[in-house]
Formats: C-alpha cells, sequence, structure tokens
C-alpha cells in the first residue's frame, strides 16, 4: 500500500470501475479493514461473488455448444 504506482492504479479502478467490484481494494484498504464487521463482509460477497458477475474467456478451435455445457 506504500507503493505509488499501486496507490495510482486503485485509484484510478475506484473511479473507472465505480458499479463494480473492480473498484474496491481486493485486499482491503489497511486503515478500515478493523472496521469491518462479519455482517458487512457477508453482504458484500452475496453481492459481488456471484456466478452473474462472472465472465468467462475461452480460445481454440472449440466445439461451441459442448464447450457452453462445460462451462
Amino acid at each position: 500500500m506504500s507503493n505509488p504506482d499501486d496507490a495510482f492504479m486503485h485509484k484510478i479502478n475506484e473511479n473507472l470501475f465505480t458499479k463494480s467490484q473492480y473498484k474496491f481494494n481486493s485486499g482491503g484498504d489497511p486503515k478500515h479493514i478493523t472496521d469491518l464487521s462479519y455482517d458487512e463482509l457477508v453482504a458484500f460477497h452475496k453481492q459481488y461473488y456471484h456466478p452473474t458477475n462472472s465472465t468467462f474467456f475461452t480460445y481454440g478451435d472449440l466445439d461451441f455448444a459442448d464447450h457452453m455445457k462445460f462451462v
């Protein structure tokens, strides 16, 4: 958290991804981690860590229908 490049990237992500989980520092801001309650942690997880918030990237000469069944 003391690296200026990391701090810069965190601020960019915070402003670019305002409606996404990517706006948050994935490890949490050390200044505020102790303020987080268990219920807040669970609520955050329920909101952002869900399959509907995921994106799958694949590549190759794959049969689309078979690949979608796999995913």
